[in-house]
């Protein structure tokens, strides 16, 4: 954090509004700005001295102004305090408009602090599959995200039903709102993420290749694309899955069940083809259900340089993914020689990787999967965090993830949600369910 203070003085011979430069650099994230002024009022006398503040950008243009009556005041992209845009911080000179609204005394003293925060690279807990009441969700925007924000989320991807957001999502502290859409067809649902509109004309296509033309057209202009619940018996991707590229599959959608491990398999399987597909976990979200909480039901954790759409969006193109049954629960990570998750490193014969699990609870299973199989195997005797090294056998993939198998209680609960959102699939025999789950580390 970088913080400059300044002060500033004002009388009555001064302009109504007196423009102070400060300067933002490279890699600015969040900008904070707090006033305070003295003296607030004369000695004697009811009014007091008003001074406001306004902010504007690089280019001089209006970001928000509020009055004296607020003294500190947050710009970011994600969130803004209210009377203020949300921006992208953009280097270079920008300006603190003092505005004398009073002065009742010789002079007034403004002291004015700017504190800076740089993007801060690290994992963020989210959901990317969330619908509103713009399709067939029960919750609005600003309700959605102040239930994210409860659940320990940090991103939310809005994916009404063949309807992009209406409007502009709400600015909620601590949370960054995307744009997005689920196209939804007979044949298959996808998400596209990141723009308000990602293609021009309709959605309302019939082939597969006329989806392919929206997908591109959606790409060129910056969406990122995920193919949903692709192994679901209700809605499966019927179309084809391989021959074009993916940015990405949900491989983890809402509670895990059968449907979900059948995913995981099938993207297992294109990753032993030597497909690099990044994966992502959604809730897709309606509703709950009594006492359930499906929001953020899995999270999904991305590595982003940033809290931006642009640096979530861009952390699942790198393939940089962790899915785990909530946020700050089981998490998986793995690095090799100072590569991550989603890096591609040369295979030597002599690499080695690091698999580090938090939250592994008391017998649950950790699994490191290469593109032969199981490489190691670990039940957990007591809950805690676990650090494993293991040799790289072969060149392809490296991948982890965590398995249990549900006690009697848990399993009825899931038995019950699934027979009210899959009829058919609840109350039958269960094999290990998938707890938390990775993206790859890859060796060429």
């Amino acid at each position: 954090m970088i913080e400059n203070k300044y002060e500033i003085i004002v009388n009555k011979d001064t302009q109504v509004f007196t423009r102070f430069p400060f300067e933002i650099p490279e890699g600015i994230e969040k900008m904070e700005v707090e006033y305070s002024y003295s003296p607030e009022r004369p000695e004697t006398g009811t009014w007091r001295n008003q001074i406001n503040l306004a902010i504007l950008d690089n280019e001089g243009n209006d970001v928000g102004t509020r009055g004296s009556q607020i003294r500190k005041l947050t710009i970011s992209p994600n969130y803004s305090t209210d009377g203020f845009d949300r921006r992208v911080l953009v280097p270079g000179t920008w300006y603190a408009v003092i505005g004398i609204g009073r002065i009742l005394t010789d002079e007034v003293s403004v002291e004015l602090t700017v504190r800076l925060y740089e993007k801060e690279a690290r994992w963020r807990a989210g959901d990317t599959h969330v619908h509103s009441v713009h399709s067939d969700g029960k919750y609005r925007y600003e309700e959605l995200a102040k239930k994210a924000v409860k659940n320990g989320l940090e991103y939310l991807f809005i994916t009404d039903h063949n309807r992009t957001v209406i409007g502009e999502l709400p600015s909620e502290k601590g949370l960054t709102m995307v744009d997005g859409i689920e196209i939804t067809y007979d044949n298959g649902h996808s998400n596209f993420w990141g723009l308000k509109k990602p293609f021009s004309g309709t959605y309302a296509v019939n082939t597969f290749e006329e989806w392919c033309e929206l997908r591109e057209q959606a790409e060129k202009n910056g969406a990122l694309i995920s193919i949903n619940h692709p192994n679901c018996m209700k809605c499966p991707w019927r179309w084809q899955k391989e021959g074009f590229n993916l940015n990405s599959v949900e491989a983890w959608s809402g509670p895990m069940r059968p449907d979900n491990l059948r995913a995981i398999e099938w993207w297992d399987n294109e990753l032993k083809k030597g497909r690099k597909l990044p994966m992502v976990g959604g809730s897709d979200y309606h509703r709950d259900y009594v006492v359930t909480n499906f929001l953020g039901l899995p999270a999904t954790y991305i590595y982003s340089e940033g809290a931006s759409k642009e640096d979530l969006l861009e952390g699942i193109r790198k393939g940089r993914t962790s899915v785990s049954e909530r946020a700050n629960d089981t998490f998986i990570s793995i690095e090799s020689d100072g590569k991550m998750i989603g890096d591609t490193l040369e295979f030597t014969g002599a690499n080695t990787a690091t698999i580090t699990v938090k939250k592994l609870h008391k017998g649950h299973t950790l699994r490191v999967i290469d593109n032969d199989g199981v490489v190691l195997e670990y039940k957990a005797k007591k809950g805690g965090d676990y650090t494993f090294d293991v040799d790289v056998r072969r060149a392809g993939y490296l991948r982890a993830e965590v398995t249990y198998k549900p006690n009697f209680i848990h399993k009825f609960i899931l038995d019950v949600m699934l027979s009210i959102m899959l009829p058919g699939q609840g109350f039958k025999k269960l094999p290990p369910l998938v707890y938390a789950l990775c993206s790859p580390i890859y060796f060429d």
